[in-house]
């Protein structure tokens, strides 16, 4: 069901996973997910009766619009995002384009803002610092993570998970899974490269599937978060995975050497890999403040024709 709200906002409740992540973030209280309304006194249902909107209230300010993982609000004016990967609102993507043209005409932290607000608001959740708290507390040099998916209203956690010192497989039974949480067991250690295809095959299996954490014992926190499916889609296309038995998957060459060889610095390495090659995903990092911001890396070239890649963030 799509309905506007004000002439200003386009709401597609046939996308809502009643996750209930925009509750919270309007100012003016107008979606509601205490009562059971039935198109009455002022409000909509979203979907079902579980989530309503009061339209008299909704002051058309947006706030919904960058936490909802699967595009339920938009602004009129703008084309509105297909979760289930058509990229109807999304950037051209490059087929027969040269590696690194497929994304130089997108601006990354403009693609990457509505994933780090998403982000950032499950990562509030009592779900995710419950295994937050738990997995930092598990110094044994494996890797031990959580499932967190949207069930009843609520943002709910899988039993913890365990695996090895380099990998493990997260499982769950999630009608809508939004993201997971797991230890790399060493700091200064984000995403992999095998995390990059597992958030991808994630995703192809349930589309409300859109964000990785990765933390370090340190309590330093990453993320891994879908900007554009087609993109990734595309990705995956020109990009598969290589895989040696008994091994995480990697890049295949020439990705993985530049990845490799990328300045030393695998925050930086992964960065300019998924930006470059249009990747459909963004790096993020948890700051001081609990914001995740996407990492973002600008490239100089000098005048003797040396490279300096510079790390920064995103506002």
């Amino acid at each position: 069901m799509a309905f506007t709200i004000g002439e200003k906002i386009l709401v597609q409740g046939e996308h809502c996973i009643e996750c209930t992540m925009c509750v919270p973030e309007c100012p003016e209280q107008a979606i509601d997910d205490t009562e059971m309304y039935l198109d009455v006194g002022g409000y909509v249902s979203l979907k079902g009766v579980t989530i309503s909107i009061n339209v008299e209230k909704c002051t058309g300010c947006g706030d919904c619009i960058p936490v909802c993982p699967t595009s339920v609000f938009s602004y009129l004016n703008q084309p509105n995002p297909d979760p289930g990967g058509n990229n109807n609102g999304g950037g051209t993507v490059g087929g027969g384009n040269q590696p690194g043209e497929d994304g130089q005409d997108k601006d990354p932290c403009l693609q990457a803002s509505k994933s780090a607000a998403h982000a950032t608001q499950l990562s509030q959740t009592n779900a995710f610092n419950n295994a937050f708290n738990t997995i930092g507390g598990m110094n044994d040099g494996k890797e031990h993570g959580y499932v967190l998916g949207s069930q009843n209203g609520a943002i709910v956690s899988t039993d913890i998970q365990h695996g090895g010192p380099n990998n493990m497989t997260l499982n769950h039974n999630f009608e809508n899974p939004v993201g997971s949480i797991h230890i790399h067991p060493a700091n200064d250690s984000p995403p992999s490269v095998g995390d990059v295809y597992s958030l991808i095959n994630a995703y192809n299996g349930n589309n409300t599937y859109t964000t990785y954490y990765v933390m370090n014992p340190d309590g330093t926190v990453y993320a891994l978060a879908v900007t554009d499916p087609a993109a990734m889609s595309q990705f995956l296309q020109n990009h598969p995975y290589t895989q040696i038995p008994g091994y995480a998957p990697n890049f295949p060459p020439p990705l993985f050497d530049e990845w490799n060889d990328f300045d030393g610095s695998w925050e930086m390495s992964l960065s300019h890999i998924l930006d470059k090659y249009d990747a459909g995903m963004a790096l993020l990092k948890r700051d001081n403040q609990g914001n995740f911001k996407k990492i973002k890396i600008d490239t100089k070239k000098n005048p003797d024709g040396t490279i300096t890649n510079t790390q920064t963030t995103c506002p």
